[in-house]
């Protein structure tokens, strides 16, 4: 799923896993249905024609971006920027494209 378009794109892997049936044991006597579960979320840069590179850290992403590293490092830790956290990861490419 892409998430943001332009000279850096910004790609989410979204993770549903299936868990099977179990049965209950003797000192539990409930049973747990199949059911999926989500998984969290893993996220992707390109920049460029460039190959797509796992997000890790946010300054794994600030050093590939070297014309405007000082400007998105100090906005990155003024803002508390997550890896962790789609809507961030956005804010902080558009803040990219702004800085232009």
């Amino acid at each position: 799923m892409m998430l943001d378009s332009g000279k850096v794109m910004l790609f989410a892997k979204k993770k549903i896993i299936y868990l099977p049936a179990k049965q209950g044991g003797a000192l539990n006597g409930s049973d747990m249905p199949a059911h999926y579960k989500r998984s969290p979320d893993s996220y992707y840069y390109k920049i460029g024609v460039g190959g797509l590179q796992e997000v890790e850290s946010v300054n794994a992403i600030i050093s590939s971006l070297p014309d405007k590293k000082d400007e998105l490092a100090q906005y990155a830790k003024r803002e508390k920027i997550s890896v962790k956290k789609e809507k961030e990861l956005i804010e902080l490419i558009e803040y990219y494209y702004s800085l232009k």
